[in-house]
């Protein structure tokens, strides 16, 4: 399938989402190198740095362009103590959202075999084991709000 941009482009569909993902992420580096630092989070650990880091993982899976690597790596980095734990995160508050982003731990240790990552993924996971649940066993999206999913 060939996509008309202009009269004088001609791109294969394949080609305008890689160009189209690496300018958002070029324009994410450049607004905010350390996404810790953007002033409604102040530091603390989110679902959101997920959405956003999953994203440079895709685009690092089909570049294999180690910037989009380190950009995940430096950013979880400063969450993931050398014993696992991580920064600004309470296993007691028992909120779905903080699973999210650690499921950047598993592509960090399977490439760079650091034992820090694989210690917090199994922080995360010991929340997920007692998190609590309805009676269908659903995950109450946080303690705070007995019963909710979503």
């Amino acid at each position: 399938m060939v996509f008309v941009l202009n009269p004088i482009l001609i791109f294969k569909g394949e080609q305008i989402m890689e160009n189209w993902s690496k300018r958002l992420a070029k324009s994410i580096m450049e607004r905010t190198p350390r996404l810790y630092e953007e002033k409604w989070y102040k530091g603390k650990w989110s679902y959101d740095y997920g959405v956003v880091l999953k994203g440079f993982q895709l685009l690092w899976e089909q570049t294999q362009e180690k910037i989009y690597f380190d950009f995940i790596k430096d950013n979880i980095d400063y969450f993931v103590q050398e014993d696992g734990t991580i920064r600004g995160y309470s296993v007691e508050e028992y909120n779905i959202d903080h699973v999210n982003t650690g499921k950047l731990f598993f592509l960090l240790y399977k490439e760079t075999g650091e034992e820090k990552y694989k210690k917090a993924a199994e922080l995360l996971s010991r929340q997920l084991a007692n998190h609590p649940r309805t009676s269908e066993g659903a995950f109450w999206h946080k303690e705070i709000y007995p019963y909710q999913i979503w």
